[in-house]
């Protein structure tokens, strides 16, 4: 998902800089010329390619936060803050062990950090931004799913502007080549929308049920069968538990993979965000 929008920015922004062998690859940075109208064809001058890169950078942030928002569940747009001006290169992200006061058992790392992570967008969320994605025009909230379709539109749609309307060597690119722009970004929707599938459908109910009874039967039976086979008091006692707490264990495993993108896993969301807000800055 996010590899094939970063893979979309990075072309757009190859695409518009000026190509010319004998200054450096990232020369086109600072490149006016798309502020004056083509001589040839009249095309109105656009914004500099420097202002273009920070405008597609900036909407390509917004569609993967609102995206991570969607997987978590999160509806609430006050968690898309501004990034930091200078994002440092993101640190791995920790796995607390069983007795760390900030392993999933934790009821403070669950309920206070998690609950209340901050998602950060470069640019920040703009107010004008904010009330399109809150309610559509009669008022009644967007879900996250149609507010990711929206900025992917505004990402095509600042594409194709630079491409048809505006001074610059987007459109002097060959259509099969410039074509891989698009498609890349559409690719990227494509993976978000198969990972919401999989975040909102829940395991089917009664194979759960039915799982959950057999769990139970299991935890019954097993000290009677461990109890005829094994005879010092001590060992049949923690072989039991030992073999019940496992399959318990794996139970509780299955239900936490099954919630990947809540719970313990928003720890996740900030750390991705960030990644990819590092990867655009470059």
């Amino acid at each position: 998902m996010a590899s094939k929008w970063l893979d979309g920015v990075c072309m757009a922004v190859s695409f518009d800089a000026g190509g010319n062998a004998s200054q450096p690859y990232l020369h086109g940075e600072s490149w006016e010329r798309s502020i004056q109208p083509h001589p040839t064809s009249g095309d109105k001058g656009g914004p500099p390619h420097q202002q273009y890169v920070a405008e597609v950078v900036h909407i390509a942030s917004l569609l993967h936060a609102v995206a991570l928002q969607d997987l978590g569940k999160d509806h609430d747009l006050e968690n898309l803050v501004p990034a930091k001006n200078r994002i440092s290169r993101p640190a791995a992200m920790p796995s607390y062990s069983f007795f760390s006061d900030k392993s999933i058992f934790s009821e403070e790392h669950l309920y206070a950090s998690h609950r209340s992570a901050k998602i950060p967008v470069l640019g920040g969320l703009r107010l004008q931004e904010k009330l399109v994605l809150d309610k559509d025009s009669q008022g009644t909230p967007l879900t996250t799913a149609a507010r990711v379709a929206m900025v992917e539109g505004w990402l095509m749609r600042r594409l194709l502007a630079r491409q048809k309307f505006e001074q610059g060597e987007t459109a002097k690119t060959a259509p099969p080549i410039l074509s891989r722009l698009y498609q890349v970004i559409s690719d990227g929707t494509l993976w978000f929308f198969t990972s919401s599938k999989s975040a909102y459908i829940p395991f089917p109910f009664p194979y759960q049920n039915f799982v959950e009874v057999m769990l139970w039967l299991f935890t019954l039976m097993t000290p009677v069968v461990i109890n005829g086979i094994v005879f010092e008091q001590i060992s049949r006692t923690v072989g039991s538990f030992c073999v019940v707490m496992t399959y318990h264990a794996i139970k509780n495993t299955g239900d936490v993979l099954e919630e990947q993108f809540l719970g313990d896993h928003r720890c996740a969301a900030r750390g991705l965000s960030n990644q990819d807000n590092w990867v655009l800055n470059q």
